[in-house]
């Protein structure tokens, strides 16, 4: 969770103590081989895959995220790329649309009737 994109701006959304927590959670559950949720008790879905060096030249993929809160809800606003352009230079360039773009959803949805 904390490698992704996706993951790391939902983890920036929350507390620091429910940040702590949750990756304790994680780990315990991933180091023990036994990922289950403290809710339902059953064994969550866990995949691996080994990943490979890209050859020169190749294109690699990127993602940046923010984390965007409604209502309790934490979602994430991702774009994914494949460039061969450093992370710092995409970071750099699409990082303050990517905010803004949080800043104008967050805008609207405060527009909206409230949802039930």
């Amino acid at each position: 969770m904390e490698l992704a994109s996706l993951g790391r701006a939902y983890l920036a959304a929350l507390t620091p103590q429910r940040r702590t927590q949750l990756l304790q959670f994680l780990h315990n559950g991933v180091s023990s081989g036994k990922l289950s949720s403290p809710r339902s008790g059953k064994r969550a879905p866990t995949s691996s895959h080994k990943a490979s060096a890209p050859r020169p030249g190749s294109p690699r993929w990127f993602a940046l995220a923010t984390p965007l809160e409604v209502e309790g809800t934490i979602y994430a606003l991702n774009v994914s790329l494949s460039t061969q352009e450093s992370i710092d230079t995409i970071a750099q360039d699409l990082g303050p649309s990517l905010l803004g773009l949080a800043r104008a959803v967050r805008h609207e949805l405060a527009l909206q009737e409230p949802r039930g």
